[in-house]
Protein backbone atom coordinates (compact mmCIF):
# COMPACT_ATOMS: atom_id res chain seq x y z
CA UNK A 1 0.00 0.00 0.00
CA UNK A 2 1.15 3.53 -0.77
CA UNK A 3 1.34 4.64 2.84
CA UNK A 4 3.80 1.89 3.71
CA UNK A 5 5.65 1.11 0.45
CA UNK A 6 9.41 1.13 0.90
CA UNK A 7 10.26 4.30 -1.01
CA UNK A 8 6.90 6.09 -1.12
CA UNK A 9 5.37 5.95 2.30
CA UNK A 10 7.37 8.89 3.78
CA UNK A 11 5.75 11.95 2.25
CA UNK A 12 7.88 15.05 1.91
CA UNK A 13 5.99 17.73 3.82
CA UNK A 14 6.62 20.58 1.40
CA UNK A 15 5.86 18.43 -1.65
CA UNK A 16 2.67 17.27 0.03
CA UNK A 17 1.48 20.83 0.51
CA UNK A 18 2.24 21.66 -3.12
CA UNK A 19 0.45 18.52 -4.36
CA UNK A 20 -2.65 19.33 -2.32
CA UNK A 21 -2.79 22.91 -3.54
CA UNK A 22 -2.11 22.19 -7.22
CA UNK A 23 -4.47 19.21 -7.40
CA UNK A 24 -7.29 21.01 -5.64
CA UNK A 25 -6.99 24.11 -7.85
CA UNK A 26 -6.89 22.06 -11.06
CA UNK A 27 -9.82 19.91 -10.02
CA UNK A 28 -12.00 22.79 -8.88
CA UNK A 29 -11.44 24.54 -12.20
CA UNK A 30 -12.93 21.48 -13.90
CA UNK A 31 -16.08 21.50 -11.74
CA UNK A 32 -19.30 23.49 -11.81
CA UNK A 33 -19.99 25.86 -8.95
CA UNK A 34 -20.91 23.87 -5.86
CA UNK A 35 -23.57 24.27 -3.24
CA UNK A 36 -22.95 25.23 0.35
CA UNK A 37 -22.03 22.37 2.63
CA UNK A 38 -24.94 20.96 4.64
CA UNK A 39 -25.35 21.73 8.29
CA UNK A 40 -23.64 19.29 10.69
CA UNK A 41 -25.96 19.81 13.65
CA UNK A 42 -26.11 17.21 16.39
CA UNK A 43 -28.75 14.57 15.67
CA UNK A 44 -31.81 14.02 17.89
CA UNK A 45 -34.09 11.03 17.22
CA UNK A 46 -37.67 10.37 18.38
CA UNK A 47 -40.38 7.73 18.34
CA UNK A 48 -43.44 8.43 16.19
CA UNK A 49 -46.68 6.92 14.89
CA UNK A 50 -47.22 3.23 15.62
CA UNK A 51 -43.74 2.76 17.08
CA UNK A 52 -44.41 5.35 19.78
CA UNK A 53 -47.73 3.68 20.55
CA UNK A 54 -46.22 0.18 20.70
CA UNK A 55 -43.40 1.36 22.97
CA UNK A 56 -45.91 2.85 25.41
CA UNK A 57 -48.14 -0.23 25.25
CA UNK A 58 -45.25 -2.59 26.02
CA UNK A 59 -44.02 -0.39 28.88
CA UNK A 60 -47.51 -0.33 30.40
CA UNK A 61 -47.93 -4.11 30.07
CA UNK A 62 -44.48 -4.99 31.45
CA UNK A 63 -44.28 -2.27 34.06
CA UNK A 64 -40.88 -1.14 32.83
CA UNK A 65 -39.20 0.32 29.75
CA UNK A 66 -38.55 -2.64 27.46
CA UNK A 67 -37.92 -0.83 24.16
CA UNK A 68 -35.25 1.56 25.44
CA UNK A 69 -34.08 4.81 23.88
CA UNK A 70 -34.19 5.48 20.14
CA UNK A 71 -30.93 5.26 18.19
CA UNK A 72 -32.38 6.62 14.93
CA UNK A 73 -35.62 7.94 13.50
CA UNK A 74 -38.07 5.53 11.90
CA UNK A 75 -36.99 4.76 8.34
CA UNK A 76 -38.48 2.91 5.39
CA UNK A 77 -36.84 0.31 3.17
CA UNK A 78 -37.36 -0.16 -0.56
CA UNK A 79 -40.43 -2.35 0.08
CA UNK A 80 -42.18 0.28 2.19
CA UNK A 81 -41.52 -1.52 5.49
CA UNK A 82 -40.39 0.54 8.49
CA UNK A 83 -37.66 -0.06 11.07
CA UNK A 84 -36.19 1.76 14.03
CA UNK A 85 -33.25 0.58 16.09
CA UNK A 86 -33.33 1.21 19.82
CA UNK A 87 -30.87 0.74 22.64
CA UNK A 88 -32.61 -2.56 23.51
CA UNK A 89 -33.54 -3.98 20.11
CA UNK A 90 -35.54 -3.28 16.95
CA UNK A 91 -39.01 -1.97 16.13
CA UNK A 92 -40.44 -3.02 12.77
CA UNK A 93 -43.62 -2.59 10.73
CA UNK A 94 -44.64 -4.57 7.62
CA UNK A 95 -46.66 -2.62 5.09
CA UNK A 96 -48.38 -5.62 3.46
CA UNK A 97 -49.80 -7.10 6.67
CA UNK A 98 -49.76 -4.10 9.02
CA UNK A 99 -47.67 -6.27 11.40
CA UNK A 100 -45.91 -4.22 14.09
CA UNK A 101 -43.47 -5.67 16.59
CA UNK A 102 -40.45 -5.18 18.81
CA UNK A 103 -37.73 -7.67 19.61
CA UNK A 104 -34.80 -7.60 22.01
CA UNK A 105 -33.17 -10.47 20.12
CA UNK A 106 -34.75 -13.15 22.32
CA UNK A 107 -38.39 -12.15 22.82
CA UNK A 108 -40.84 -10.53 20.42
CA UNK A 109 -43.77 -8.32 21.39
CA UNK A 110 -46.39 -8.14 18.62
CA UNK A 111 -49.36 -5.84 18.14
CA UNK A 112 -51.72 -8.31 16.46
CA UNK A 113 -55.40 -9.18 16.13
CA UNK A 114 -55.55 -10.07 19.84
CA UNK A 115 -53.84 -6.92 21.02
CA UNK A 116 -50.33 -7.03 22.48
CA UNK A 117 -48.86 -10.54 22.59
CA UNK A 118 -45.42 -11.83 23.57
CA UNK A 119 -43.54 -14.88 22.30
CA UNK A 120 -39.99 -16.28 21.98
CA UNK A 121 -38.36 -15.34 18.70
CA UNK A 122 -38.13 -19.00 17.69
CA UNK A 123 -41.92 -19.42 17.81
CA UNK A 124 -44.90 -17.92 15.97
CA UNK A 125 -48.56 -17.35 16.81
CA UNK A 126 -51.15 -19.28 14.80
CA UNK A 127 -52.28 -16.14 13.01
CA UNK A 128 -48.68 -15.43 12.00
CA UNK A 129 -48.27 -18.92 10.54
CA UNK A 130 -51.42 -18.32 8.52
CA UNK A 131 -49.84 -15.42 6.68
CA UNK A 132 -49.75 -12.60 9.16
CA UNK A 133 -46.02 -12.54 9.86
CA UNK A 134 -43.70 -10.64 7.51
CA UNK A 135 -40.93 -12.26 5.52
CA UNK A 136 -37.58 -10.96 4.33
CA UNK A 137 -34.22 -10.06 5.83
CA UNK A 138 -35.60 -7.05 7.68
CA UNK A 139 -37.71 -9.33 9.89
CA UNK A 140 -35.33 -12.27 10.23
CA UNK A 141 -34.30 -11.38 13.75
CA UNK A 142 -37.92 -11.68 14.88
CA UNK A 143 -37.80 -15.37 13.96
CA UNK A 144 -34.18 -16.33 14.58
CA UNK A 145 -33.10 -14.03 17.39
CA UNK A 146 -29.95 -12.92 15.54
CA UNK A 147 -30.22 -9.15 15.15
CA UNK A 148 -27.85 -7.37 12.82
CA UNK A 149 -25.68 -4.66 14.32
CA UNK A 150 -26.60 -0.99 14.30
CA UNK A 151 -23.69 1.44 14.24
CA UNK A 152 -23.86 5.22 14.46
CA UNK A 153 -21.50 8.14 14.86
CA UNK A 154 -22.99 10.78 17.12
CA UNK A 155 -22.00 14.42 16.70
CA UNK A 156 -22.09 15.98 20.16
CA UNK A 157 -21.01 19.39 18.88
CA UNK A 158 -17.74 21.26 19.46
CA UNK A 159 -15.81 18.76 17.29
CA UNK A 160 -16.76 15.93 19.63
CA UNK A 161 -18.05 12.56 18.41
CA UNK A 162 -19.08 9.16 19.79
CA UNK A 163 -18.79 5.83 17.99
CA UNK A 164 -21.81 3.77 19.09
CA UNK A 165 -22.41 0.06 18.43
CA UNK A 166 -25.86 -1.26 19.32
CA UNK A 167 -26.40 1.61 21.71
CA UNK A 168 -23.04 1.32 23.51
CA UNK A 169 -20.14 3.72 22.97
CA UNK A 170 -16.95 2.01 21.82
CA UNK A 171 -13.34 2.94 21.27
CA UNK A 172 -12.24 1.58 17.89
CA UNK A 173 -9.35 -0.78 18.70
CA UNK A 174 -8.56 -2.44 15.41
CA UNK A 175 -6.11 -4.73 13.70
CA UNK A 176 -5.16 -4.80 10.04
CA UNK A 177 -5.90 -8.47 9.42
CA UNK A 178 -3.98 -9.88 6.46
CA UNK A 179 -3.50 -13.68 6.67
CA UNK A 180 -4.31 -15.64 3.53
CA UNK A 181 -6.69 -18.43 4.50
CA UNK A 182 -8.97 -18.39 1.45
CA UNK A 183 -7.45 -21.50 -0.14
CA UNK A 184 -7.92 -23.63 2.97
CA UNK A 185 -10.93 -25.89 3.69
CA UNK A 186 -13.54 -24.18 5.84
CA UNK A 187 -12.72 -26.34 8.85
CA UNK A 188 -9.06 -25.31 8.73
CA UNK A 189 -9.99 -21.68 8.16
CA UNK A 190 -12.30 -21.84 11.17
CA UNK A 191 -9.53 -23.29 13.37
CA UNK A 192 -7.16 -20.49 12.31
CA UNK A 193 -9.78 -17.83 12.98
CA UNK A 194 -10.46 -19.41 16.37
CA UNK A 195 -6.77 -19.18 17.26
CA UNK A 196 -6.22 -15.65 15.90
CA UNK A 197 -9.42 -14.08 17.17
CA UNK A 198 -8.93 -15.52 20.65
CA UNK A 199 -5.55 -13.75 20.79
CA UNK A 200 -7.05 -10.50 19.52
CA UNK A 201 -9.94 -10.64 21.97
CA UNK A 202 -7.66 -11.22 24.96
CA UNK A 203 -5.54 -8.28 23.80
CA UNK A 204 -8.53 -5.93 23.88
CA UNK A 205 -8.99 -5.63 20.11
CA UNK A 206 -12.60 -5.17 19.00
CA UNK A 207 -12.32 -4.66 15.20
CA UNK A 208 -10.53 -6.17 12.23
CA UNK A 209 -9.96 -4.42 8.91
CA UNK A 210 -9.26 -5.95 5.51
CA UNK A 211 -8.69 -5.06 1.86
CA UNK A 212 -9.96 -7.78 -0.55
CA UNK A 213 -7.42 -6.73 -3.19
CA UNK A 214 -4.95 -3.90 -3.06
CA UNK A 215 -2.28 -2.47 -5.37
CA UNK A 216 -2.02 -5.69 -7.35
CA UNK A 217 -1.89 -7.97 -4.30
CA UNK A 218 -4.68 -10.46 -3.76
CA UNK A 219 -5.75 -10.12 -0.14
CA UNK A 220 -7.89 -12.55 1.81
CA UNK A 221 -11.66 -12.46 1.35
CA UNK A 222 -13.86 -11.87 4.37
CA UNK A 223 -17.00 -14.03 4.18
CA UNK A 224 -19.57 -15.65 6.48
CA UNK A 225 -16.97 -17.90 8.09
CA UNK A 226 -14.82 -14.87 8.93
CA UNK A 227 -17.76 -12.92 10.30
CA UNK A 228 -19.19 -15.80 12.30
CA UNK A 229 -15.93 -16.34 14.17
CA UNK A 230 -15.34 -12.61 14.54
CA UNK A 231 -18.74 -12.31 16.20
CA UNK A 232 -17.96 -15.20 18.55
CA UNK A 233 -14.95 -13.28 19.84
CA UNK A 234 -16.59 -9.86 19.98
CA UNK A 235 -14.81 -8.51 16.91
CA UNK A 236 -16.51 -6.10 14.56
CA UNK A 237 -15.56 -6.25 10.89
CA UNK A 238 -14.77 -3.40 8.53
CA UNK A 239 -15.95 -5.07 5.33
CA UNK A 240 -13.84 -3.93 2.37
CA UNK A 241 -15.09 -3.04 -1.09
CA UNK A 242 -12.25 -2.92 -3.59
CA UNK A 243 -11.93 0.02 -6.00
CA UNK A 244 -9.09 -0.43 -8.52
CA UNK A 245 -6.69 2.47 -9.05
CA UNK A 246 -6.83 1.93 -12.82
CA UNK A 247 -10.63 1.70 -12.97
CA UNK A 248 -12.48 3.46 -15.79
CA UNK A 249 -14.52 5.68 -13.50
CA UNK A 250 -15.75 7.94 -16.29
CA UNK A 251 -17.29 4.96 -18.14
CA UNK A 252 -21.01 4.53 -17.32
CA UNK A 253 -20.80 0.80 -18.01
CA UNK A 254 -17.90 0.40 -15.61
CA UNK A 255 -19.74 2.44 -13.00
CA UNK A 256 -22.84 0.28 -13.39
CA UNK A 257 -20.79 -2.88 -12.92
CA UNK A 258 -19.32 -1.61 -9.66
CA UNK A 259 -22.74 -0.50 -8.46
CA UNK A 260 -24.12 -3.98 -9.13
CA UNK A 261 -21.21 -5.59 -7.27
CA UNK A 262 -21.79 -3.25 -4.35
CA UNK A 263 -25.50 -4.10 -4.12
CA UNK A 264 -24.74 -7.82 -4.16
CA UNK A 265 -22.16 -7.48 -1.39
CA UNK A 266 -24.36 -5.22 0.73
CA UNK A 267 -27.32 -7.61 0.51
CA UNK A 268 -25.11 -10.54 1.39
CA UNK A 269 -23.53 -9.09 4.54
CA UNK A 270 -25.54 -6.13 5.83
CA UNK A 271 -27.58 -8.15 8.33
CA UNK A 272 -24.63 -9.96 9.87
CA UNK A 273 -24.18 -8.93 13.53
CA UNK A 274 -20.36 -8.74 13.17
CA UNK A 275 -20.50 -6.04 10.48
CA UNK A 276 -19.46 -2.60 11.72
CA UNK A 277 -18.83 -0.49 8.62
CA UNK A 278 -18.07 -0.61 4.91
CA UNK A 279 -14.47 0.10 3.86
CA UNK A 280 -15.18 1.53 0.41
CA UNK A 281 -11.84 2.10 -1.30
CA UNK A 282 -8.31 2.37 0.04
CA UNK A 283 -5.56 4.74 -1.14
CA UNK A 284 -7.07 5.10 -4.60
CA UNK A 285 -6.39 8.81 -5.05
CA UNK A 286 -2.76 8.63 -3.99
CA UNK A 287 -2.04 6.10 -6.73
CA UNK A 288 -3.76 8.04 -9.53
CA UNK A 289 -1.56 10.13 -11.83
CA UNK A 290 -3.75 12.95 -13.15
CA UNK A 291 -6.39 15.37 -11.86
CA UNK A 292 -8.79 14.11 -14.53
CA UNK A 293 -8.58 10.60 -13.08
CA UNK A 294 -9.30 11.93 -9.61
CA UNK A 295 -12.25 13.98 -10.82
CA UNK A 296 -13.84 10.94 -12.49
CA UNK A 297 -13.20 8.79 -9.43
CA UNK A 298 -14.62 11.24 -6.90
CA UNK A 299 -17.68 12.07 -8.97
CA UNK A 300 -18.45 8.37 -9.01
CA UNK A 301 -17.33 7.78 -5.43
CA UNK A 302 -19.89 10.16 -3.96
CA UNK A 303 -22.65 8.30 -5.79
CA UNK A 304 -21.24 4.95 -4.65
CA UNK A 305 -21.11 5.76 -0.93
CA UNK A 306 -24.64 7.18 -1.13
CA UNK A 307 -25.70 3.84 -2.64
CA UNK A 308 -24.08 1.99 0.26
CA UNK A 309 -25.95 4.10 2.77
CA UNK A 310 -29.27 3.85 0.93
CA UNK A 311 -28.95 0.07 0.79
CA UNK A 312 -27.70 -0.22 4.38
CA UNK A 313 -28.47 2.73 6.68
CA UNK A 314 -27.34 0.72 9.72
CA UNK A 315 -23.59 0.93 9.10
CA UNK A 316 -21.16 3.78 8.35
CA UNK A 317 -18.90 4.03 5.31
CA UNK A 318 -15.18 4.81 5.60
CA UNK A 319 -12.68 5.89 2.96
CA UNK A 320 -9.04 5.15 3.81
CA UNK A 321 -6.25 7.22 2.28
CA UNK A 322 -2.56 7.95 2.77
CA UNK A 323 -2.17 10.59 5.48
CA UNK A 324 -4.32 13.71 4.95
CA UNK A 325 -3.14 14.77 1.52
CA UNK A 326 -6.50 14.52 -0.24
CA UNK A 327 -8.89 15.59 2.51
CA UNK A 328 -9.63 19.03 0.97
CA UNK A 329 -10.18 17.46 -2.44
CA UNK A 330 -12.57 14.80 -1.16
CA UNK A 331 -14.45 17.33 0.94
CA UNK A 332 -14.92 19.60 -2.09
CA UNK A 333 -16.77 16.81 -3.89
CA UNK A 334 -18.88 15.87 -0.88
CA UNK A 335 -19.87 19.52 -0.51
CA UNK A 336 -21.16 19.70 -4.09
CA UNK A 337 -24.39 18.04 -2.94
CA UNK A 338 -26.60 19.17 -0.07
CA UNK A 339 -26.88 15.67 1.38
CA UNK A 340 -25.98 15.31 5.05
CA UNK A 341 -23.58 12.38 5.55
CA UNK A 342 -23.01 11.85 9.30
CA UNK A 343 -22.38 8.19 8.46
CA UNK A 344 -19.26 8.93 6.36
CA UNK A 345 -15.94 8.43 8.17
CA UNK A 346 -12.41 9.38 7.23
CA UNK A 347 -9.52 6.96 7.59
CA UNK A 348 -5.89 8.02 7.55
CA UNK A 349 -2.99 5.61 6.95
CA UNK A 350 0.15 6.94 8.61
CA UNK A 351 3.66 5.50 8.89
CA UNK A 352 5.62 8.60 9.89
CA UNK A 353 6.18 10.88 12.85
CA UNK A 354 3.73 13.28 11.19
CA UNK A 355 0.83 11.46 12.87
CA UNK A 356 0.63 14.01 15.67
CA UNK A 357 0.55 16.94 13.24
CA UNK A 358 -2.17 15.27 11.14
CA UNK A 359 -4.38 14.67 14.18
CA UNK A 360 -3.74 18.13 15.61
CA UNK A 361 -4.79 19.73 12.32
CA UNK A 362 -7.90 17.63 11.71
CA UNK A 363 -10.45 20.21 12.99
CA UNK A 364 -8.97 22.79 10.59
CA UNK A 365 -10.34 20.81 7.63
CA UNK A 366 -13.89 21.45 8.91
CA UNK A 367 -15.21 18.12 7.65
CA UNK A 368 -17.83 17.87 10.39
CA UNK A 369 -16.81 14.22 10.77
CA UNK A 370 -14.46 12.22 13.01
CA UNK A 371 -11.33 10.34 12.03
CA UNK A 372 -10.02 6.80 12.42
CA UNK A 373 -6.31 6.05 12.04
CA UNK A 374 -7.04 3.13 9.75
CA UNK A 375 -3.39 2.03 9.46
CA UNK A 376 -0.34 2.94 11.49
CA UNK A 377 3.14 1.54 11.83
CA UNK A 378 6.57 2.54 13.12
CA UNK A 379 9.94 2.03 11.45
CA UNK A 380 12.58 -0.11 13.18
CA UNK A 381 14.73 3.04 13.51
CA UNK A 382 11.96 4.94 15.32
CA UNK A 383 13.41 6.63 18.45
CA UNK A 384 13.22 3.94 21.10
CA UNK A 385 12.76 1.16 18.53
CA UNK A 386 9.83 -0.28 16.60
CA UNK A 387 7.84 -1.53 19.59
CA UNK A 388 8.01 1.82 21.36
CA UNK A 389 7.15 3.52 18.06
CA UNK A 390 3.87 1.61 17.69
CA UNK A 391 3.03 2.34 21.33
CA UNK A 392 3.83 6.02 20.87
CA UNK A 393 1.55 6.19 17.84
CA UNK A 394 -1.31 4.63 19.81
CA UNK A 395 -0.75 7.13 22.61
CA UNK A 396 -0.89 9.93 20.02
CA UNK A 397 -4.20 8.56 18.76
CA UNK A 398 -5.61 8.48 22.28
CA UNK A 399 -4.47 12.04 22.96
CA UNK A 400 -7.21 13.25 20.57
CA UNK A 401 -10.29 11.50 22.03
CA UNK A 402 -12.87 14.10 20.97
CA UNK A 403 -12.66 13.46 17.22
CA UNK A 404 -10.32 10.47 16.72
CA UNK A 405 -12.41 7.33 17.22
CA UNK A 406 -9.45 4.94 17.43
CA UNK A 407 -6.97 3.16 15.22
CA UNK A 408 -5.68 -0.11 13.75
CA UNK A 409 -1.99 -1.04 13.56
CA UNK A 410 -0.64 -2.54 10.39
CA UNK A 411 -0.39 -5.52 10.32
CA UNK A 412 -1.28 -8.88 11.91
CA UNK A 413 1.14 -11.32 10.28
CA UNK A 414 4.44 -11.41 8.46
CA UNK A 415 2.78 -14.05 6.22
CA UNK A 416 0.57 -11.55 4.39
CA UNK A 417 0.43 -11.09 0.61
CA UNK A 418 2.57 -7.97 0.36
CA UNK A 419 6.39 -8.14 0.47
CA UNK A 420 6.48 -5.34 3.09
CA UNK A 421 4.32 -7.47 5.43
CA UNK A 422 7.52 -9.25 6.44
CA UNK A 423 8.66 -5.92 7.84
CA UNK A 424 5.40 -4.67 9.33
CA UNK A 425 3.88 -7.94 10.58
CA UNK A 426 3.37 -8.27 14.34
CA UNK A 427 2.90 -12.06 14.46
CA UNK A 428 4.53 -15.10 12.83
CA UNK A 429 2.71 -17.82 10.89
CA UNK A 430 1.59 -19.43 14.17
CA UNK A 431 0.15 -16.17 15.52
CA UNK A 432 2.97 -15.70 18.02
CA UNK A 433 4.53 -12.23 18.45
CA UNK A 434 7.70 -11.63 16.43
CA UNK A 435 8.89 -9.02 18.94
CA UNK A 436 7.56 -6.95 21.85
CA UNK A 437 5.30 -4.72 19.73
CA UNK A 438 2.07 -6.66 20.17
CA UNK A 439 2.66 -6.97 23.92
CA UNK A 440 3.28 -3.21 24.19
CA UNK A 441 0.03 -2.49 22.36
CA UNK A 442 -1.88 -5.08 24.39
CA UNK A 443 -0.85 -3.43 27.64
CA UNK A 444 -2.17 -0.10 26.36
CA UNK A 445 -5.39 -1.56 24.96
CA UNK A 446 -6.26 -3.43 28.16
CA UNK A 447 -6.03 -0.18 30.11
CA UNK A 448 -9.03 0.97 28.09
CA UNK A 449 -11.18 -1.71 29.73
CA UNK A 450 -11.45 -5.46 30.12
CA UNK A 451 -13.06 -7.73 27.55
CA UNK A 452 -15.14 -10.87 28.02
CA UNK A 453 -13.73 -13.59 25.75
CA UNK A 454 -14.85 -17.22 25.17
Amino acid sequence: MTAKAENCRVWNHTAGIILRAVTLIMVLLMLPAGRAAPSQAAFQCRFSLGFAQLRDTISEAEGTDIVGACLEDMRYDNNGNAQQHTSNGLLAWAQDTNWTGFTDGTTTWVSGPNGLEKRPNSEQFNWEEEGGAPEGAAFRMFREGTPGSFVTVENLGNETFRYVVDGTEQLFIGMGYNPIYRHLPDAERAANYERDFAVLCRAGVNHITGWDSDKGYEQDKFDEVTLDYARRYGLGVVMPFYLPVDGHYADPGYQSGLMDQAIQKIRRFKDHPALRMWGVGNEVLSEMETPAERVAFLQFYVRLIDLFHDQDPSHPVIYREAEDTFVPLIKSFLDLTPRHRPWFLWGTNVYTTRLGRILDDWPLYRTGSPLIVSEFGAEPDWPGGRSFGYLSMWRTIRSHPKYVLGGAPYVWTVQGPEPVDVKWGLMDDQSSPVDATFDFLTSAWLREGSRSCP
